[in-house]
């Protein structure tokens, strides 16, 4: 679909919750990323803190394997240590063996996955004993997925609900643009004093209907102006005509001419009845122009309207005489 098949008022609804669609997509991604690294790096500071206080415990002597049976961390979290050997030293409850194995491999901070759990470890070597400390990502991958869903929710409905928001304030915007349209389409030359509605004088769409009205008014001055030279034209020319015909019944009556220039002087006052013909009809369209025109229609002598072209094409293809 084709923006420019729109309305201005759609196309202003769609821009607008296209953008708010992609800020939105922005923020969320960006609040997922800050989310999933401050609670990871939360969970970081935390094994770090475990992993170095069993290390002291293990350096003092101050801890055996019977400890580990008694599962006194968190249900998420767990830890085991091994010998140097990588032997098995112990390992509470709520660590699965493989997983701690696992860390074992990896010194530092890993990601492990035992189907279906994932568990975040840390491995840390002090004085050949290794303990790996870890804690289970369960409600750490909940939280991320919780945060998703909704987002994945919030977009779309903010989108619609600005989409909807700016359709109304788009045609409450409009609104003069819509009624200066519809007064435009009622101005023709019988009212052109007509001017178009100005809803909110001091915007933009104010100032332009304003212009367009200023641009009527020159209109409306040059259309009377036309149509003041058109009558006072036919009136001027009227004149003019009257004394060539008169001078020219003059000529017939008192001289003497061949039959060939006879005619050409008959055919010349048949030219001058039209023109006046042609004056008198721009003078009943300048009345009607003013409104003082008569409505009254008579019958068309139509054979009388063919035989004068007829005869004007004779004139017009004659050969002149020498």
């Amino acid at each position: 679909m084709k923006l420019n098949r729109l309305s201005l008022r759609a196309q202003i609804a769609l821009w607008a919750a296209t953008v708010t669609a992609l800020a939105l997509v922005i923020l969320a991604a960006g609040t997922w990323v800050y989310v999933y690294f401050e609670d990871l790096a939360a969970i970081d500071e935390h094994l770090r803190g475990e992993a170095n206080e069993l290390l002291s415990d293990v350096a003092e002597n101050q801890i055996d394997p019977t400890e580990f049976a008694q599962d006194v961390f968190e249900p998420r979290q767990g830890m085991a240590a091994f010998t140097a050997e990588g032997n098995l030293f112990g390992i509470t409850p709520t660590l699965p063996e493989p997983i701690a194995r696992m860390g074992l491999a990896q010194p530092g901070y890993s990601f492990q996955t035992l189907a279906p759990s994932r568990w975040r470890i840390m491995s840390a070597t002090d004085a050949g004993t290794t303990v790996v400390v870890s804690h289970h990502l369960d409600e750490f991958d909940d939280v991320l997925a919780n945060l998703a869903t909704i987002q994945f929710v919030l977009v779309p409905l903010v989108a619609l609900i600005t989409a909807w928001v700016s359709w109304l304030v788009a045609g409450r915007s409009l609104l003069p643009v819509r009624r200066a349209t519809e007064a435009a389409a009622t101005i023709g030359s019988g009212n052109l004093n007509k001017r178009l509605p100005v809803i909110r004088p001091d915007d933009e769409i104010g100032q332009f209907t304003t212009v367009l009205n200023r641009m009527l008014d020159r209109i409306e001055k040059n259309y009377q102006q036309a149509k003041r030279f058109a009558g006072d034209a036919s009136h001027e020319l009227g004149t003019p005509l009257t004394i060539i015909k008169g001078e020219l019944e003059h000529l017939l009556a008192h001289h003497e001419f061949s039959p060939a220039t006879e005619l050409r002087i008959v055919s010349a006052q048949q030219e001058v009845d039209r023109m006046h013909q042609i004056i008198d009809q721009l003078l009943l369209l300048a009345r009607f122009d003013a409104g003082k025109g008569s409505g009254d229609h008579g019958p068309l002598n139509l054979s009388r309207l063919l035989q004068d072209l007829a005869e004007d094409v004779d004139l017009l293809c004659a050969k002149p005489a020498i």
